[in-house]
């Protein structure tokens, strides 16, 4: 079981959101659609169920617009690899703990991320953990942070290989 972070989920859904950004480069991920679309295509092949947190489709389904329906179609066809999981209870005494045992390490929300993000990423972690996943694809850092911190292997989208279809060419 793997969990999909919104900055993956979202520029499939919603064409005009913006393609998350290469942290090395601070250029756009080339191939984003791709990648994504290759990764959705061979976990699929595998059986894999991608977890869709709650928290993550309520972001996505904020910025869908006219195709809110259509998304959850998508998600919600017993044919998909997708999976929506909500924050349970068992989510929510994973995220105290996460949380306490954090804030013993002294890590806390700073001038970069607020106590209402740091709080929202460890609600999807929370959420992966219970679910059984051991991977998050994630192009947002805090949530990078927050996910490796707590087991789990993170993968941005550039780090996914494009498909062998895929024909690039330098001119």
């Amino acid at each position: 079981m793997v969990v999909f972070d919104a900055t993956v989920v979202l520029p499939l859904v919603h064409r005009a959101a913006p393609v998350p950004t290469d942290p090395e480069t601070g250029q756009p991920i080339d191939g984003f659609h791709e990648r994504v679309m290759g990764l959705i295509a061979r976990l699929s092949g595998e059986g894999t169920k991608i977890v869709i947190p709650t928290p993550v489709l309520a972001e996505v389904l904020v910025r869908a617009g006219d195709i809110k329906t259509a998304i959850l179609d998508l998600i919600g066809d017993d044919r998909a690899s997708f999976q929506i999981v909500g924050f349970t209870q068992r989510a929510a005494v994973e995220h105290a703990r996460i949380t306490l045992e954090e804030i013993g390490q002294g890590i806390k929300a700073d001038e970069t991320t607020t106590w209402a993000k740091l709080k929202f990423d460890r609600q999807i972690v929370a959420i992966a953990k219970v679910s059984g996943a051991t991977t998050l694809y994630s192009d947002d850092k805090k949530m990078h942070a927050v996910g490796s911190r707590n087991g789990l292997d993170v993968v941005r989208s550039g780090e996914l290989p494009l498909p062998k279809t895929q024909l690039r060419l330098n001119v």
